[in-house]
């Protein structure tokens, strides 16, 4: 027969095991929980940062869009002394959303931008902007949209090396730009 040490050790050791039966289960399911939870903040959080990026990405191609635009309605009202249609309302909008959603280097490269187009504007205004003038304050609004592709590579291409000419256009030295046989009065595709 037992002794009533044995008796009592093995007593106590039931309710024990049936405790710990218990605790593991309920840490597993608390593991399980805190990595639901984990993974959904993480997921969260990373589709936050996708749409962030892509919305960022989609405004700058919208601002380069618009900018391609008034700059050749700016080439043509130089070259032509006709005074085009300028569409302002896009390329606010455009740099509205590109306030709303890009980092403050983005923003200011815009903004460098866009005080260049006043700049411009204001000489067209009054007149004073032929084709060696707009050639001139082109190569400053051209040194600002550079800074402005170099900065949205650098936030969306992390490592991207910097472009060095923002357009494959000849430089005003060429030949193209004084040619006295060229049409002076319809936009390039019209003819």
């Amino acid at each position: 027969m037992p002794r009533f040490d044995e008796v009592a050790c093995v007593r106590e050791t039931r309710p024990m095991t049936g405790i710990w039966s218990l605790i593991g289960p309920a840490i597993g399911a608390l593991a399980t929980i805190v990595g639901v939870l984990t993974g959904s903040h993480i997921g969260n959080r990373s589709q936050e940062r996708n749409w962030a990026r892509g919305a960022c990405r989609d405004a700058c191609g919208d601002v380069l869009a618009s900018y391609a635009r008034i700059h050749d309605d700016f080439s043509f009202w130089a070259r032509r002394s006709k005074v085009p249609e300028i569409d302002w309302p896009s390329w606010n909008r455009a740099m509205n959303m590109l306030r709303l959603v890009g980092p403050p280097e983005l923003v200011q490269a815009g903004d460098a931008v866009d005080s260049e187009f006043w700049l411009i504007e204001a000489e067209l205004v009054a007149g004073k902007l032929g084709l060696d003038n707009w050639l001139q304050m082109q190569a400053k609004l051209e040194a600002k949209h550079l800074a402005f592709i170099n900065a949205v590579r650098r936030h969306l291409l992390p490592g991207s090396l910097d472009l060095i000419t923002a357009v494959g256009r000849p430089g005003p030295e060429s030949p193209i730009w004084h040619k006295p046989e060229q049409d002076m009065t319809s936009k390039p595709g019209e003819e």
